[in-house]
């Protein structure tokens, strides 16, 4: 059982509160959650949501401090932590558990000193005033969330699905994402290696029609090797205006978006298939299986074979 613990406090929505408490346990339905969740705040007692909605939370800072997992779902942005709190997250950070800050949550961590000169997210709204509270952070705007090691920042609101979902998957594998996200009706997530922040899900959809449908195209056959330049006049475009416009609705250029789809139905044949990785790396796209390994340990830190037996436990090559 792994011990996630939750922090709320007095004025927290109840739909950022709800967002980690649904993917880690409500959204598993039928089957039995993995996760042991609990509700903490600085004390016991009821507490006054931001909707009007009092909810009573029977766990303190000691539970917080006793989890594996550690979530700050939101935050007031101009409130300092306790230094009890401070505390907890420093010796958690220490001991390498998983901090997560959903949304404002960012805030807790950069008030604790945890993320000074690592890449965070937050709500793009509070970008700027994130950046000047902590001159010290390196923010980033467009990603839906980004990992450093074990520290975990998503950005605004619907993101922190995303970041649960996506952290869900590299704790239990994309079989339980895919089921806990069809469960939430929420797009399930590829997988984001160590230190690598993620910019949009590969299947989000532009706000451009023809780019709409040759993503769809290019999703259908991933084996077909497309330059930027084939891209570009698949949409009617020219080369200059496809890549603007697809890194304004991507957050990153046709190819690396492209290589990341690949990666992701190579992790899905990975986990659910009996092919072999020469046969994964084909049916992906990569031209060689010696290009497919290089990408696949370049994004994921670890090779193919070592994610299907982490994820594949049917599967005895």
């Amino acid at each position: 059982m792994i011990n996630i613990a939750v922090f709320a406090f007095e004025g927290i929505s109840l739909f950022h509160l709800s967002v980690p408490t649904t993917t880690f346990n409500d959204a598993y339905g039928s089957e039995q959650s993995p996760f042991n969740i609990k509700v903490c705040g600085e004390q016991t007692g009821e507490i006054m949501t931001s909707s009007g909605v009092s909810i009573r939370i029977d766990f303190g800072l000691t539970a917080l401090a006793q989890a594996d997992i550690l979530i700050f779902p939101s935050w007031q942005p101009e409130h300092l932590p306790s230094e009890q709190l401070m505390q907890i997250i420093n010796q958690a950070n220490a001991d390498k558990k998983i901090i997560v800050g959903l949304c404002l949550g960012t805030y807790a961590l950069a008030y604790a000193g945890i993320i000074d000169q690592q890449k965070v997210t937050t709500h793009w709204a509070y970008g700027d005033d994130l950046t000047q509270r902590f001159p010290k952070i390196n923010y980033h705007e467009d990603p839906l969330y980004i990992q450093q090691e074990n520290i975990i920042t998503s950005a605004g609101t619907a993101a922190a699905i995303d970041c649960c979902l996506y952290l869900l998957k590299d704790l239990q594998g994309s079989k339980i994402a895919n089921h806990v996200g069809r469960m939430m009706v929420a797009a399930p997530q590829r997988h984001g290696g160590q230190k690598q922040f993620i910019a949009k899900p590969v299947l989000v959809n532009s706000q451009d029609q023809r780019i709409n449908t040759f993503i769809e195209k290019v999703l259908n056959n991933l084996t077909v090797n497309y330059s930027l330049n084939d891209a570009a006049a698949q949409c009617f475009m020219s080369a200059r205006s496809f890549s603007r416009r697809f890194k304004q609705y991507f957050s990153m250029s046709f190819i690396e978006w492209l290589t990341h789809a690949r990666l992701t139905h190579s992790q899905q044949l990975l986990e659910s298939s009996r092919l072999n990785i020469s046969q994964i790396a084909e049916q992906s796209g990569f031209n060689t299986e010696q290009n497919f390994r290089k990408q696949f340990k370049l994004h994921y830190r670890v090779l193919p074979r070592d994610w299907r037996n982490s994820f594949n436990s049917d599967y005895h090559g």
